[in-house]
């Protein structure tokens, strides 16, 4: 559960089908967690080498590598946020995110496109996408907050790239929200396990 005095949550870094159905709904129930985002290294390994995902990749022979990867990834998405959806109505956040293509960290229009894309074909009010806090990437922030489509912003190692992606999409959800714009949010990840790493150092 969110902390109300300090506004922390715990998120679970980790989505995989089998997963999702069995320990998401745990945590969930229990209020372990607030919401979920997807690693696409891990993701990508699961998919290598949980049978889970077998039957949806025979259908998809002939398609590109990209390809594959989306039409699973959206499909397990949309089940965690309908998991989380108990979160997201009791206004306890309940996202889930999904990161855009790591190559598209220097080109904010592709960002755009595609963060606007995964969102529609997710299809679920509680969905975040995943922004690398580059330049490009605060302008895509902003945009796409701008839209309704709430964000979360990574790859964050300072305080300046805190600072500069929380105030465009501070920026994306005042012009959403004077359009007359409904529920729109944006969260900024911190990776505990560099904390951990130094503290073990």
């Amino acid at each position: 559960m969110v902390d109300e005095t300090t506004g922390f949550s715990l998120w679970v870094d980790f989505i995989e089908r089998e997963f999702i159905g069995t320990k998401l709904k745990e945590m969930i129930a229990s209020e372990v967690i607030d919401g979920a985002t997807s690693n696409p290294s891990i993701f990508a390994n699961a998919i290598m080498k949980s049978p889970a995902y077998k039957e949806q990749l025979e259908t998809l022979e002939g398609k590109s590598s990209k390809e594959k990867y989306e039409a699973l990834a959206i499909a397990d998405i949309k089940a965690a946020a309908e998991e989380l959806r108990v979160c997201y109505e009791s206004g306890y956040e309940g996202y889930v995110s999904i990161e855009v293509d790591p190559f598209l960290s220097s080109n904010t229009e592709g960002t755009i496109e595609e963060g606007t894309r995964l969102f529609q074909a997710i299809d679920e009010p509680n969905v975040m996408i995943k922004v690398p806090a580059t330049n490009e990437g605060y302008a895509a922030m902003k945009e796409l907050t701008s839209r309704g489509i709430s964000v979360n912003a990574t790859l964050i190692f300072s305080p300046e790239q805190a600072l500069s992606a929380a105030k465009a999409m501070k920026e994306g959800i005042k012009e959403f929200e004077l359009s007359g714009g409904g529920r729109v949010e944006g969260v900024i990840s911190v990776f505990v396990s560099r904390f951990d790493r130094k503290l073990d150092a």
